[in-house]
C-alpha cells in the first residue's frame, strides 16, 4: 500500500498593521482636503504630525488626546528634535504643521487656548557671508611670499597676485600652462579650463601681467618646465 506524500504546508505571517492615528489626525488632514491643499504637502502635515503624535504618546505612556495638550509640552518637543540634531528648517516646518493643527484645534473647541501662540518662530541662522582680505592683509600676505626662498620668491609673489587679481581657483592656477597666458605691456589675458571642462578668458591686469613678467624672466634662468 502506498503512502500518499505529505503535504508542504506555508507558514503565513501576519504583518502587524500599523496604527491609524488618533482621531484628529485625520479630521485635522480632512480639513486640510477641504482647504485645497495638494494632495503632497497634506501628506507633508500627516509625517510632521505623526512624528509628533508618537514622540507626545511615548512621553505621555498613553494615546493623548489635543485636550491635555500644553504648551510645556511643545516646548519639550521642540528640546527633543533639538537633543536629535535636526536641522533648524525641519523644526521650522514641523513647527508650522503644528501651529496649523493648534489654530484649528482651538477653532473647533478641542482645546482650550490658541496654542500656536506660544509656539514660537524657530530662528534660523543667518548665512555668513565671507570676509575679504583688508589692504593691510592683502600687503603682508604678497610680501610673505616675495620673501620666498631664491627662485621661489618671484614664483609665489606671481601665484598670490594671480588670485587676488583674478580670482582663480586653486586647482584652476595650478592646472595652467606659459602657453595658457597671453600678455603685454599694455593688455593680458589667460585661458581657463575650468568646472566641467568649460573654457574662460580672464583678463590680466597691470599688477597681475608684472608679476607674471617678473616670473617668467627668472624661471628662464633655471631648468625649463612646460607648467
Amino acid at each position: 500500500m502506498k503512502r500518499a506524500p505529505a503535504r508542504g504546508f506555508r507558514l503565513r505571517i501576519t504583518k502587524p498593521r500599523p496604527n491609524p492615528g488618533p482621531p484628529w489626525l485625520e479630521e485635522f488632514l480632512t480639513y486640510l482636503l477641504s482647504q485645497g491643499l495638494a494632495l503632497a504637502t497634506r501628506e507633508a502635515y500627516r509625517r510632521d504630525l505623526t512624528g509628533f503624535w508618537r514622540w507626545w504618546a511615548k512621553a505621555r505612556q498613553n494615546l493623548s488626546s489635543l485636550e491635555s495638550l500644553s504648551g510645556t509640552e511643545l516646548a519639550h518637543y521642540k528640546e527633543h528634535l533639538l537633543g536629535l540634531k535636526v536641522q533648524p528648517t525641519t523644526i521650522k516646518r514641523k513647527f508650522e504643521s503644528l501651529r496649523r493643527l493648534c489654530r484649528w484645534a482651538f477653532e473647533r473647541q478641542l482645546i482650550a487656548t490658541d496654542l500656536s501662540l506660544e509656539l514660537k518662530p524657530v530662528r534660523l541662522a543667518s548665512p555668513v557671508s565671507p570676509r575679504g582680505l583688508s589692504d593691510g592683509e592683502v600687503q603682508a600676505l604678497l610680501r610673505a611670499a616675495g620673501s620666498s626662498a631664491g627662485y621661489l620668491a618671484r614664483r609665489n609673489y606671481a601665484i598670490v597676485q594671480l588670485f587676488i587679481q583674478t580670482g582663480l581657483r586653486v586647482a584652476e592656477l595650478a592646472s595652467l600652462f606659459i602657453r595658457d597666458a597671453k600678455f603685454s605691456t599694455r593688455t593680458g589675458r589667460v585661458k581657463i579650463c575650468g568646472k566641467g571642462s568649460k573654457e574662460r578668458v580672464v583678463p590680466l591686469n597691470a599688477p597681475a601681467r608684472r608679476a607674471l613678467q617678473g616670473y617668467l624672466e627668472t624661471r628662464a634662468t633655471q631648468e625649463p618646465e612646460e607648467s
